[in-house]
């Protein structure tokens, strides 16, 4: 049986251990509510471009874009969205399988966010650009904008047949699972879809210079709201997984707290009897 001492440098190490994972789920907590309520308060400025783009397609049947073009050749460019840290359960691990199931590796570039995720994908023989190196800690809109600017201008000009995302979609509290969402080329059903245009001939509206060039300049708006609610729903995935292990961890140390404790106990109740029982022993008849 271990000595008092070992058992009570045991219990203060599981204790401290405790109190880190207690103190990552509260940080965890926070990060996720932050990150939440600022894509809360961008969203109506991209639901207002997505509806702009809505009308313009519905009253311009014949516009053309580049970002409207199917490319039959080209490869894919696919932004995939992990952590840049551990401690969070299979968070890491699934978007990772999900990106080996899903994207075909001879004939992708992968745009990876996140240490982990990168360092997971180049190890697996994809094509990850060095290059790109944007933390997933704690989305902003400028962050998304950057990101944005260059699957844009990659698409336009680099010979890529479509724009991907992946990233971890938060269903519940209890579930986060891998989405992959194609943003480029933009699709005319996915914006006409339950979209009416206005029957009054007063409201119709008139683009300046042309109804094409305000498409064009609008649509980055649009895969920049994309990227940025990607990046929230990724980070605020993450920071969910690491609550459920970190609760978990929390709960395995109470586990062994409780053991230890009670194996204390056991070892200082046996050392007093045996001290008393030498006592008595020494004693004269």
């Amino acid at each position: 049986m271990p000595g008092l001492n070992e058992i009570k440098s045991r219990l203060e190490g599981v204790r401290g251990t405790k109190q880190i994972t207690r103190a990552m789920r509260l940080v965890s907590v926070s990060k996720s509510q932050r990150a939440k309520a600022q894509l809360v308060g961008a969203t109506p400025f991209f639901n207002q471009v997505s509806v702009a783009m809505s009308e313009i397609l519905s009253a311009h049947a014949d516009i053309e874009s580049p970002f409207l073009i199917k490319r039959s050749e080209g490869r894919s460019l696919c932004l995939v969205i992990a952590g840049d840290k551990g401690m969070a359960g299979p968070y890491n691990n699934n978007i990772i399988k999900f990106t080996t199931a899903s994207v075909e590796k001879s004939s992708s570039t992968l745009l990876v966010a996140g240490f982990t995720g990168r360092s997971a994908l180049r190890r697996r023989g994809f094509d990850v650009d060095a290059d790109f190196t944007f933390p997933v800690m704690n989305p902003n809109l400028r962050r998304a904008r950057d990101v944005s600017e260059i699957l844009t201008d990659r698409y336009l000009n680099g010979g890529y047949n479509e724009v991907i995302v992946i990233f971890t979609f938060m269903e519940s509290a209890m579930r986060q699972e891998p989405r992959l969402l194609r943003v480029l080329p933009l699709r005319r059903e996915n914006f006409l879809d339950g979209f009416t245009k206005a029957d009054d001939d007063a409201d119709i509206v008139k683009y300046e210079p042309d109804a094409t060039t305000v498409f064009n300049h609008i649509t980055p708006h649009y895969v920049t709201g994309v990227t940025y609610g990607a990046f929230v729903e990724a980070f605020s995935s993450e920071q969910q997984a690491r609550i459920m292990a970190m609760d978990n961890a929390t709960k395995s140390a109470d586990d062994i707290i409780s053991r230890l404790s009670l194996e204390y106990n056991r070892a200082r109740q046996a050392l007093i009897t045996r001290e008393i029982t030498e006592i008595v022993s020494g004693m004269p008849d």
